[in-house]
């Protein structure tokens, strides 16, 4: 019999904390209101929905985990309709793979879109179209010290990441 590999192992470890926290949470929620769940089954699809997600393939590797639009519906209890006023008011960051939707993961802080992440993309959308961007932000940059965008933004070196995103938008428009 083979033994899991590491990426198993971390799936295995990752499910058993999850299932453990959901348990946790739910051993402080009155038996009352959990009688009043009608639909456990699609309340649990809820819950997986919010679970990032790999693009797959090369771009998946690249970008790393999505959220798809059932995702942001279930986390922001928004419509369909809420989601797309969101994107076309630039207020999220999005993919689109053979007709799906996708929500890069990097550009939240929990729920939280996060502005420093929209602030570069709205600097590079001029020059870039959205898969070369967000390659771009999680890519290592030699005059970043080998750190990426994301990386730069998270240690707080916002300003750093502005004038690389502004230096790029000027290479790529030459």
């Amino acid at each position: 019999m083979n033994s899991p590999t590491a990426e198993q192992q971390r799936r295995d470890a990752n499910e058993r904390a999850i299932l453990e926290a959901v348990r946790r949470e739910l051993a402080e929620v009155p038996a009352a209101d959990l009688e009043n769940v009608k639909d456990a089954e699609a309340l649990g699809s809820k819950m997986v929905a919010m679970v990032p997600r790999s693009a797959g393939g090369q771009l998946g590797r690249i970008i790393g985990p999505v959220y798809s639009t059932k995702a942001l519906m279930t986390m922001w209890k928004i419509t369909r309709q809420g989601v797309s006023k969101r994107v076309r008011e630039g207020r999220l960051f999005v993919l689109t793979v053979q007709g799906r939707t996708l929500f890069p993961a990097f550009q939240f802080d929990g729920k939280r879109v996060r502005e420093d992440v929209l602030h570069l993309v709205g600097i590079l959308h001029a020059s870039a179209d959205p898969f070369t961007i967000a390659q771009w932000l999680r890519t290592p940059l030699v005059e970043a010290g080998d750190r990426t965008p994301l990386e730069l933004l998270d240690a707080g070196e916002k300003a750093l990441a502005e004038n690389l995103a502004k230096r790029n938008v000027s290479r790529w428009s030459a």
